[in-house]
C-alpha cells in the first residue's frame, strides 16, 4: 500500500470538506438574516413574498433618498443586502448616504474649529443617526465633553462672584451645550436671586435723583466716550427703567441710574462775578424738569432721547 498516497488522499479530502463547511456556514447565517428580516413582518419565506418584499424596500429607499433621511437610508440599504437586491435604487441610496456622511464630516469639523455648541449637538447627532465610526465624529465628542466641563466650572464661579451677566451668559451657554436640568438647578436659583436684588437696587438708585438735576455719565462700556460727560435729568421712563438726559451739546440720551452719579454744575464767571443762565425750554415733545431753575446748562437745541446707552 502507498502510505503517502493515502495520507494526500485523506488531506484532500480533509480540505474540501473544511472549504465545504465554511461555504455551507455563510450560506446558512445569510438565510437566517434573511429569514430574520421577514419573519418581522410577517413575510412568508418564498418567491412571491421575496419580490413583494423587495418593492417595499424599493419604495422605502426611493422616500429616504428624496427626504435624505439616515437611519432610513441605512435601514434599507440593510434590508436590500439581506435580500440580495442589486439595483440602480441601492446604488442611488448609497451615494446618497456617503454624501450626507461627507456632509457630516465638514459640519463636525467647522464645529469642533469654532468650538459651536449647538454645530457640536447637532453634527454628532447626525453623525450617529449614520452610524459613523470616523474620528471627526470622536473628535467633536471630546469637544462637546470638555465644552462642558469648562461651562460647569464657568457657572461655578460666576455664582461665587455674584456676577449677573456672567452667570446668565454662562446659563444661556449650558442650555445650547446640552448639559443636564440638574445641572443649571442651582445657577438659575441664584441668578433669579441676582435680578431680583438688581431690580430693587434700581428702583433705591432711581429715587436718588430727581428731574432738573445735573447728573455726570460712568461706567458706559460700548459707549466709553459719552463717561465723564454732563447732562440735565428731564424725565424718569418707569416702563424702561432709565432717565432721559440732555447733555451738554443738546442732544438727548436716555442712561440707566447705574451710569449716573450727581453732579453739581459750577456757574460760569465774569469779571463782573458770577453769571448764571437759565435752563433752556425743553421741545413741546419733552416735558419740563420739575426743578427747571436757573441751573447752568450749554445752549442748543435738544433732541428727543435714544435708546439707553450701555
Amino acid at each position: 500500500m502507498d502510505w503517502g498516497a493515502f495520507a494526500g488522499a485523506g488531506v484532500g479530502s480533509c480540505a474540501v470538506v473544511l472549504v465545504g463547511g465554511i461555504v455551507s456556514n455563510l450560506a446558512f447565517k445569510r438565510y437566517w438574516k434573511k429569514k430574520s428580516l421577514l419573519q418581522e413582518r410577517d413575510v412568508e419565506i418564498g418567491p412571491a413574498s421575496d419580490e413583494g418584499e423587495k418593492e417595499e424596500v424599493r419604495q422605502k429607499l426611493r422616500d429616504a433618498i428624496e427626504s435624505r433621511d439616515p437611519e432610513n437610508l441605512r435601514n434599507g440599504i440593510e434590508k436590500a443586502e439581506a435580500l440580495d437586491m442589486k439595483e440602480q435604487v441601492v446604488t442611488d441610496a448609497r451615494r446618497v448616504l456617503k454624501e450626507e456622511k461627507d456632509a457630516v464630516k465638514k459640519m463636525l469639523k467647522d464645529a469642533v474649529a469654532a468650538r459651536d455648541p449647538q454645530g457640536l449637538r447637532t453634527g454628532i447627532a447626525k453623525g450617529e443617526a449614520l452610524g459613523m465610526k470616523d474620528s471627526e465624529l470622536a473628535e467633536a465628542c471630546r469637544v462637546l465633553e470638555e465644552e462642558k466641563a469648562a461651562t460647569k466650572q464657568e457657572l461655578q464661579q460666576a455664582m461665587e462672584a455674584r456676577d449677573i451677566d456672567r452667570l446668565r451668559a454662562a446659563i444661556e451657554r449650558g442650555e445650547a451645550l446640552g448639559l443636564k436640568p440638574g445641572d443649571l438647578v442651582e445657577p438659575k436659583k441664584v441668578l433669579k436671586e441676582l435680578e431680583k436684588a438688581e431690580k430693587e437696587k434700581k428702583k433705591k438708585v432711581k429715587h436718588e435723583f430727581t428731574a432738573g438735576q445735573f447728573v455726570r455719565v460712568v461706567g458706559l462700556k460700548a459707549k466709553g466716550e459719552l463717561n465723564g460727560k454732563v447732562g440735565l435729568l428731564i424725565e424718569w421712563d418707569e416702563g424702561n427703567g432709565y432717565w432721559k438726559v440732555r447733555m451738554e451739546d443738546g442732544t438727548g440720551k436716555a442712561f440707566r441710574p447705574a451710569n449716573l452719579e450727581p453732579h453739581k454744575a459750577e456757574p460760569p464767571k465774569s469779571e463782573d462775578g458770577p453769571v448764571v443762565r437759565t435752563i433752556p425750554p425743553p421741545p413741546p415733545d419733552e416735558p419740563a424738569p420739575a426743578t427747571a431753575a436757573r441751573q447752568e446748562v450749554p445752549p442748543g437745541p435738544p433732541a428727543p432721547p435714544g435708546p439707553p446707552a450701555n
